[in-house]
């Protein structure tokens, strides 16, 4: 099964199996810092280098602190794939079943 995710802007790309609750990241498939390099997080999320060719990709969100997070982990927020035309990610699920996708924005 291939998930396609059809966006102007992704700034992060969360897909878990199950509800995510703070500090448990057993159930998530992919994480990914759009834009950005891997990075585990302060929940020991691990977020893979975003690797798509479309878009652009910019770090001018460096410049700016993200106050509610912390700060080992503002990169997530900071980093951003975008296009003045649509693009798309895809992603391999081996399962069929349900899944939770959440995409965060700062």
């Amino acid at each position: 099964m291939i998930l396609a995710v059809l966006s102007k802007v992704i700034i992060w790309l969360l897909l878990t199996s199950q509800c995510y609750s703070a500090g448990i990241s057993d159930n998530i498939v992919y994480a990914i810092n759009c834009g950005g390099d891997a990075h585990t997080d302060a929940h020991g999320i691990k977020y893979r280098k975003d690797n798509l060719k479309a878009g652009i990709t910019s770090d001018y969100g460096r410049n700016i602190p993200i106050q509610r997070v912390p700060k080992e982990d503002q990169i997530i927020y900071q980093t951003e794939r975008y296009d003045l035309k649509s693009f798309a990610y895809e992603l391999d699920v081996i399962d069929d079943g349900d899944y939770v996708l959440w995409l965060k924005f700062a």
